[in-house]
């Protein structure tokens, strides 16, 4: 027979308690503590911040700054794996090494906001750009904060995958996939991810008749949705939420 005082019951009953009351840790808070509290040594960082530095004096700037951030935030191993992932950016689009600088720059909010492997899913949505236009890629990563503000990680590959299918089918067209990110970031106050991609298409469209008119539909769209948008949330529908 269990004894109603027996501690561990006891412990069970407070667990249970607290769980039911949301007190517990949230998940998320709970996933992004690193299983190895080790911090990586200064001569490491400082091993990754020369090895960087052949590349770009500037990006070697950016990294040590940024690994200040992201050293609380990950073990002694993720930051090895971190600092690795910007460095092959760097050897892999060494014609446009800011993209890597962003990568280190921005890196940190996926990591405050998400798992370590979001960032590996993360890195590889911004290379798949970078195939594309190491511009385009560097605004992606420079960008994705603001993403976090309106959309969940999971979902900022869609994201991605619609600017490459702008300079798919709109061939050498890297100002406008750089014209989508910024102004598709302005319509997530105002639209869900799904509506977007329909903006995009339509854009696209438009594109593929004329680079020029499918330029400006990027540019000044947003602004007249966002008009509209607002009318008819003093109509008869509240308002609408991503």
């Amino acid at each position: 027979m269990l004894n109603n005082n027996d501690p561990m019951l006891l412990l069970d009953r407070r667990f249970l308690m607290d769980f039911l009351t949301g007190d517990v840790p949230a998940e998320k808070e709970i996933f992004l503590r690193p299983a190895n509290t080790v911090t990586p040594a200064r001569e490491d960082v400082l091993r990754h911040a020369d090895e960087i530095g052949e590349y770009s004096c500037r990006v070697r700037r950016i990294f040590l700054k940024a690994s200040d951030v992201v050293i609380p935030l990950v073990s002694a191993k993720e930051f090895d794996q971190w600092a690795l992932m910007g460095i092959s950016l760097l050897e892999k689009f060494s014609q446009y090494p800011m993209m890597s600088g962003s990568f280190f720059q921005f890196g940190s909010a996926v990591l405050k906001a998400c798992s370590f492997s979001s960032l590996k899913g993360w890195t590889e949505t911004g290379e798949m750009i970078g195939r594309h236009s190491p511009l385009a890629a560097a605004v992606f990563f420079r960008l994705t904060p603001l993403f976090l503000e309106h959309g969940d990680i999971f979902r900022i590959r869609k994201w991605g995958e619609m600017a490459v299918r702008i300079m798919s089918q709109v061939h050498g067209q890297e100002e406008m996939a750089v014209s989508f990110f910024k102004n598709s970031i302005h319509c997530m106050h105002f639209m869900p991810l799904r509506e977007i991609k329909d903006w995009q298409s339509l854009g696209v469209l438009f594109a593929g008749y004329s680079s020029e008119l499918g330029g400006v539909f990027f540019s000044t769209i947003p602004v007249a949705m966002e008009d509209l948008n607002g009318k008819t949330e003093t109509g008869c529908t509240g308002p609408h939420r991503p």
